[in-house]
């Protein structure tokens, strides 16, 4: 069954279990906070080749009553989140880097 949906708010991916105790498992890793959520990110810039911590205050933006996105807001909640180069590309339009990034929070 549906054990989690990344992304509600996007077409993010589904992870299903095959039986009960697969299931049981993944609700349990989830709740116990033993996931972490990593991303492979396509950036429009240059990303700095050093890991980096980002560390901000997020408030979350409502559109026709649904979460929209986040921005930075000083009233925000506590958001950490490790960014990491994968490869920077030279593009004729301006750079591009694939980067990953892990969310420690949110």
């Amino acid at each position: 069954g549906l054990v989690h949906r990344l992304d509600r708010e996007t077409s993010g991916a589904l992870l299903c279990a095959r039986d009960f105790h697969g299931h049981f498992a993944a609700r349990l890793a989830f709740a116990a906070g033993q996931v972490r959520k990593e991303y492979v990110c396509l950036c429009s810039d240059l990303v700095p080749p050093a890991p980096a911590l980002l560390e901000q205050p997020l408030r979350t933006l409502y559109r026709h009553g649904l979460k929209w996105r986040s921005e930075v807001a000083s009233d925000g909640r506590h958001a950490s989140t490790e960014l990491q180069r994968a490869v920077h590309f030279r593009h004729p339009e301006g750079h591009l880097t694939l980067a990953a990034v892990r969310l420690n929070t949110g």
